[in-house]
């Protein structure tokens, strides 16, 4: 008894997580389905006839749900291209010149395009005993 608890402890510790996803995630999902194949109706519950893709066919006939369906993709493409073209026009324009950092990835363009946020300086003039300072002195390294 003893092996197998060692064995699978680690359900004690994922299952919550499995409960959770097959509550708020799986069974809504299926669920949805089940009711997006039925001609169910909230007045008249418990009384639902499955009736296929029927649903899906009229819905993709209407030319208002395909225009709608238009406008979204225009309107999702538009903001991405704006969020990008601003976002690298507002690093371009608050790049300082350092004359301290001669790694241009450490500049506010390359944190937009990419770079992480919190590194370390990676100047050779700063590399002593094969160390980076980054708020430790490298002299007081104990070996």
């Amino acid at each position: 008894m003893g092996k197998f608890i060692r064995k699978h402890i680690y359900l004690v510790f994922i299952l919550p997580a499995l409960i959770w996803i097959g509550i708020f995630t799986i069974y809504p999902f299926f669920y949805s389905f089940y009711i997006s194949v039925t001609d169910l109706n909230l007045l008249r519950m418990g009384t639902e006839e499955i009736i296929g893709m029927k649903n899906y066919v009229e819905l993709f006939q209407n030319k208002d749900f395909i225009h709608s369906c238009v406008v979204s993709l225009k309107f999702s493409a538009v903001v991405v291209v704006g969020q990008f073209t601003l976002g690298f026009a507002l690093a371009f324009l608050f790049q300082k010149k350092r004359p301290y950092r001669e790694n241009k990835r450490h500049t506010a363009v390359g944190r937009t395009a990419g770079g992480s946020w919190p590194y370390v300086e990676m100047d050779s003039k700063k590399r002593k005993n094969g160390a980076f300072e980054c708020g430790i002195n490298p002299a007081r390294r104990q070996s």
